[in-house]
């Protein structure tokens, strides 16, 4: 029997979810045809992902249309649902990427939702105008107003664009890169059969994000919750296991501010904590077991992923403390680094066993490193 996984968001996006779905697609890519599905967000949200080329070497690779599966070796299929907002541009783009990355080997195949809607060039204009006087931190994609006009019935259905005159270009690039637009009953009963695939589910952004459950108006455009993300595939699809993603701090765009917020230039710098679909610097905040526990109750995960926790080890390298809020109150402060020599410390172990108990999961995995080999089994 396949098995279905989703990789969820558990804070404010930029929690490594591409990293996580390279890492359980690795896993998922034996004795199964395997599929990665993206059904949520637009060109708002990025994912980076790395790729083995040769024994040694990586190629680093930044997306913002396509399932991060696509560009990975070993026949992983990609699926964009009807959750997505496309933008024809920039998926264009990736295609091209997609064939040049693969370097001679067959390309993965991708299909389409064709009830996924399109950000048109209207979409991105409006966005832009809105932005410039409401100032919510808009990465100015369209994905917003596309999403206002879907749900006022003005909007525009893949189906419905490749049915008028001016979408030739779009369908003879579908051609070339072997892109099949789909209705996804058809797709999940007569290409795809649940029950002999393994498929991943790749959420974006991230819950606190979420219209209907993060801070409005400070929120995105969709549903980033498990089941908002089960959802936005347009079939439905009972999840074998679910992987919550969270960063060792918070990282997040906007006006809003955080109660744990806490701001060092250094830090940022050493982290890289500027957008991957914007180039802004991000800012920082410090994990909170109250936040932990609420999101967690909203994904349901089995299994929960702290990225970047090797990062921590830069505030004790460089005399100052990194720190844990729990439920609500700045109380658990540490001086020490969190991994020492692959292995974790003292402090490490006593931040990560409070995460885990917040979640409530079966399973804790740390990110140490930006790919998918640095993903290490905690307990």
């Amino acid at each position: 029997m396949g098995k279905v996984a989703v990789v969820v968001g558990g804070s404010l996006g930029d929690e490594g979810k591409g990293k996580v779905t390279a890492y359980v697609l690795e896993r998922y890519n034996v004795g199964h045809e395997v599929l990665c599905i993206r059904s949520s967000g637009g060109t708002n949200t990025g994912a980076t992902v790395w790729r083995r080329k040769g024994a040694e070497d990586w190629v680093k690779i930044q997306i913002h249309m396509l399932p991060v599966g696509v560009f990975l070796p070993g026949g992983k299929h990609g699926y964009i649902g009807n959750g997505v907002y496309l933008n024809l541009d920039i998926l264009e783009e990736e295609l091209k990427l997609m064939h040049q990355v693969a370097d001679g080997h067959p390309l993965n195949k991708v299909f389409i939702s064709k009830y996924a809607h399109v950000v048109t060039k209207q979409c991105l204009e409006e966005d832009a105008r809105k932005e410039a006087k409401q100032k919510l931190g808009s990465t100015k994609n369209g994905v917003s107003v596309a999403a206002g006009k879907k749900y006022r019935y003005e909007g525009t259905t893949l189906e419905k664009f490749l049915s008028k005159p001016g979408s030739g270009h779009i369908k003879t690039v579908f051609d070339t890169f072997y892109v099949e637009v789909v209705d996804p009953y058809e797709f999940f009963t007569e290409i795809v059969e649940p029950e002999d695939w393994n498929i991943v589910i790749e959420g974006t952004q991230g819950v606190n994000l979420d219209v209907n459950h993060g801070n409005y108006p400070y929120v995105s455009s969709g549903s980033f919750s498990t089941y908002g993300l089960l959802d936005g595939v347009g079939y439905a699809l009972s999840p074998d296991e679910v992987y919550m993603c969270l960063k060792a701090y918070n990282s997040y765009f906007g006006p809003m501010r955080m109660k744990s917020d806490f701001d060092d230039d250094e830090f940022r710098q050493f982290a890289g904590e500027y957008g991957t679909t914007t180039g802004r610097p991000r800012n920082l905040s410090w994990l909170d077991t109250a936040d932990v526990r609420r999101a967690a109750q909203l994904i349901q995960p089995t299994h929960l992923v702290v990225n970047h926790f090797d990062s921590l080890n830069w505030f004790a390298e460089n005399g100052r403390e990194w720190r844990l809020w729990v439920d609500g109150e700045m109380s658990m402060g540490f001086s020490d680094k969190a991994w020492v020599n692959s292995k974790l410390t003292r402090q490490g172990a006593m931040f990560l066993d409070a995460l885990k108990d917040a979640a409530k999961v079966r399973k804790i995995f740390i990110g140490t490193g930006p790919k998918s080999s640095d993903i290490i089994e905690y307990r």
